[in-house]
């Protein structure tokens, strides 16, 4: 440590100055380190699931068992280690709670969390991610003997009526915005939801389910004047129920 006066008195301004960087980072860990409130960080995945055969959108959530909430629904999470990032982190929690590996072009980042009260055993921040899964994904976990009673896959519109746990609620708000609102701008994430191939009947009633309206209400010629740009045509034809002619496949571009 150098001899100047002012640097004994203040051994920190001497480490962060005049010391090696190492003994610095070997004196901030042992010495800084410890006087600083830490918050724990959590990654959290809002994932909606699309069973295109049934039509049908749900969102995968979790019954807590234990405090706090206990008994309440959650989008599933976990803490990010100290060796992970928050990505790897909720490839993780679906891993190991749903027995289930994701694409990581599936993930958006939504939003993070901070607020302080949001968790009452500590401060807690929460990045959030929205993740779009086809249900087969799924087939295998749902076939499980050990299928975990805790887990469920809730319709879009019963899981707004319940109250979840922490801030889930104000997350799923949130994420319902930021789907709707890049529907027609940037789509090409929430139509993963459709496989790889589609149509444009099909893109109309997923978006219905998102805007909780009947399918009808969405102009057929305007939604594939906005899906076209976005959209490759197949040489594939689907025909769908109560349909005799076939309709266009696309993909995306």
């Amino acid at each position: 440590m150098p001899k100047n006066s002012k640097f004994t008195k203040n051994p920190k301004m001497s480490f962060e100055t005049m010391a090696t960087e190492d003994d610095f980072i070997e004196w901030y860990r042992t010495k800084d380190l410890p006087t600083y409130e830490k918050p724990s960080v959590t990654a959290n995945a809002i994932v909606f699931v699309y069973d295109k055969s049934f039509d049908k959108l749900t969102l995968l959530a979790t019954k807590r068992k234990k405090h706090p909430y206990q008994h309440h629904y959650a989008f599933p999470g976990s803490f990010v280690l100290m060796d992970e990032t928050s990505d790897e982190t909720i490839l993780r929690t679906l891993i190991e709670k749903c027995q289930t590996k994701i694409n990581l072009l599936d993930l958006e980042q939504l939003y993070t969390f901070t607020d302080v009260q949001r968790d009452s055993r500590t401060r807690v921040i929460s990045i959030t991610y929205l993740a779009f899964v086809e249900a087969e994904q799924f087939s295998q976990f749902l076939a499980l003997p050990h299928n975990d009673e805790n887990i469920d896959f809730i319709k879009l519109p019963e899981i707004k009526h319940i109250n979840l746990a922490f801030d889930h609620n104000k997350m799923l708000d949130l994420a319902l915005t930021r789907i709707i609102n890049k529907m027609y701008y940037e789509p090409a994430k929430i139509l993963r939801l459709l496989g790889s191939d589609f149509t444009i009947p099909q893109i109309r009633r997923l978006y219905a389910q998102f805007l909780q309206i009947p399918p009808d209400a969405i102009d057929n010629s305007n939604l594939r004047k906005k899906m076209l740009p976005f959209l490759q045509e197949t040489d594939k034809q689907f025909i769908e129920l109560g349909n005799k002619k076939p309709s266009k496949c696309y993909r995306l571009k």
